[in-house]
């Protein structure tokens, strides 16, 4: 179901109002956060807080799931909008593994568009990086250089902010 920007941006603050309190961080991305006038689905990236009540929220209202591993649920829900709720992360170690705040990978990505993208990971292999979207931006030792902001992974390859809605 294709939706209005008016109409997914008030489907958006409904889940951010749900979620919300239940999260560390939650924000939407892709075609709303770009300003899109027609909207195909709603994108959100969140940092969860209480994973109960976001699996009760997603649950109560889908009418179809796709689980992509531990970072992308793909909802449709009861009322036909779709929702791909996207699982980030802060600073996470463990005795043998650190994972950086992924944040701003996951919000790059998934605010796109896929053309944007695309240069993005040209660029990084431009400068012999590679951007795996889920952690971030990796130097070819293998050490992530880069991924709690957008601004962050951008500003080492070289490449300026864009505001979303400028990003084509």
């Amino acid at each position: 179901m294709t939706l209005t920007l008016q109409e997914a941006d008030t489907r958006a603050l409904e889940i951010l109002d749900a979620l919300g309190p239940h999260c560390g961080r939650i924000e939407t991305t892709g075609e709303v956060r770009r300003r899109c006038p027609t909207v195909e689905r709603i994108e959100v990236v969140l940092i969860p807080g209480d994973p109960s009540h976001i699996q009760n929220f997603i649950m109560r209202g889908a009418g179809h799931i796709e689980l992509f591993g531990s970072h992308i649920a793909r909802v449709e829900m009861l009322d036909h909008t779709r929702i791909n709720f996207h699982f980030a992360h802060d600073d996470q170690s463990t005795p043998y593994h650190h994972y950086p705040c992924n944040w701003g990978s996951v919000q790059l990505f998934t605010t796109g568009p896929k053309g944007y993208t695309d240069s993005v990971r040209r660029r990084a292999t431009q400068m012999r990086c590679f951007w795996n979207v889920d952690h971030g931006l990796f130097n070819s030792d293998g050490v992530c250089i880069a991924s709690a902001t957008e601004e962050e992974i951008l500003s080492r390859l070289g490449l300026d902010y864009l505001k979303p809605e400028d990003r084509s």
